[in-house]
């Protein structure tokens, strides 16, 4: 079996195994089991690169083909996809939440709550405030990279819902481009490219950003396209769902069999937008409800516990 340690937002260590050849939904699956965790289209799995970049686990590959070093492989679960509070349907998950954006806000999350037990608020309300304050902060969702420009200045690239924020860490300025004014987003080796479309309507050249490995580049590359899917788009395209490329190995055996799965990897790992991601876990949790009021109705028996969806109380009897 695969040995993984995966480190939960309030500092534990969770151990799991799963397949040799497991995939990394596995892995999450395994993970949000033990959480008892539904809604998982929001979460990912982060862990540090060769040089110490940030990249998050394709649920899709295979985990061995990605990571390196002796196991147990150290992976961080943490969101991946920031939703509004409201939107949070499932118990597990807002508590769970709740915890990630404190990272954001360190100290000052355990300030929020200390003032709120003063006040006499209930500690669910002062989570759910603070909840609330994370997600009215301009970089909410946000995810950053450090880049550097074609001229070498250090630029910090941040991808979030509505598009892409470009700050220049020498000269303080920041140029917001919205995902309409971007026409589309490459990357060879170690450099992102980004086309913009100026207000006349006009393509521009083609602006380029190193980053500091070609696994880095990937990453940001990913970043912008699950990002736009993800916030912008009614369903993930057929284009981006089905973006792969091969090793040398599969690149030689597709010549004679293109269906061949050998050495395949997939580019992005999304499988459904925000509007599908909530939706598609309100039905997991009314078909629970369902099958748990009617094993309960047989057994005569149990205790209640309430989940809210969409707004309505539904009383799940074990």
């Amino acid at each position: 079996m695969m040995r993984c340690h995966i480190c939960l937002p309030d500092s534990r260590i969770l151990e799991i195994e799963i397949d040799p050849k497991g995939t990394g939904q596995s892995c999450l699956d395994k993970v949000c089991e033990r959480l008892s965790v539904l809604e998982d289209d929001y979460l990912g799995l982060r862990y540090s690169g060769p040089k110490q970049e940030l990249l998050w686990l394709n649920l899709r590959n295979r985990v061995d083909q990605q990571m390196s070093g002796p196991q147990p492989y150290r992976f961080q679960l943490r969101i991946k996809f920031y939703v509004q509070p409201h939107t949070i349907q499932q118990d597990a998950t807002s508590h769970n939440s709740e915890k990630m954006p404190a990272l954001v806000l360190e100290g000052e999350n355990s300030k929020f709550m200390e003032h709120g037990a003063q006040r006499g608020v209930p500690r669910h309300s002062a989570e759910y405030r603070m909840l609330q304050e994370v997600a009215s902060l301009p970089t909410f969702g946000t995810e950053f990279h450090a880049v550097r420009s074609a001229h070498g200045e250090q630029i910090l690239f941040g991808v979030g819902p509505e598009g892409i924020l470009l700050k220049n860490m020498s000269t303080n300025v920041q140029e917001n481009l919205p995902y309409p004014s971007i026409h589309m987003a490459t990357h060879r080796d170690r450099e992102v490219y980004l086309q913009k479309i100026d207000d006349s309507g006009e393509l521009q050249p083609a602006v380029g950003y190193r980053l500091v490995s070609r696994k880095a580049a990937v990453a940001l590359y990913r970043c912008i396209t699950e990002m736009h899917s993800f916030y912008r788009c009614d369903t993930v395209s057929c284009d981006v769902s089905n973006q792969f490329c091969r090793d040398l190995k599969g690149t030689l055996v597709s010549i004679f069999n293109e269906n061949s799965e050998l050495g395949k990897s997939y580019i992005f790992d999304i499988k459904r937008t925000s509007r599908e991601a909530y939706d598609y876990a309100r039905r997991k949790l009314y078909s629970l409800s369902q099958s748990t009021q009617t094993l309960n109705a047989g057994n005569g028996h149990g205790s209640l516990q309430s989940i809210y969806c969409d707004g309505d109380s539904v009383n799940l009897r074990f």
